[in-house]
């Protein structure tokens, strides 16, 4: 993908994420996640394993954001190859 087109794909995300539709899926996202990350209560190790990818997605989403912002802005300060 050349600059300009990442530049545009990463401008559509921070609209993207400026927007209230957005933080509603994010707390929404939170919500799911806090009870599911208590392993406490597992029956077995397969509930484990599937709380822990279930909590590992989740945790992306969370990080979606900050992730896509930090690389927009490397990419504007000229330090990500492209």
């Amino acid at each position: 993908m050349d600059k300009q087109s990442l530049l545009n794909y990463y401008e559509t995300l921070i609209d993207t994420f400026s927007t209230p539709g957005w933080k509603l899926i994010m707390e929404k996202v939170e919500e799911v996640k806090n009870p599911i990350s208590d392993i406490s209560n597992c029956k077995d190790e397969k509930d484990f394993w599937m709380k822990k990818g279930r909590v590992a997605e989740l945790s992306y989403w969370l990080s979606f954001e900050k992730l896509h912002k930090e690389a927009y802005k490397e990419l504007l300060d000229g330090t990500e190859d492209v």
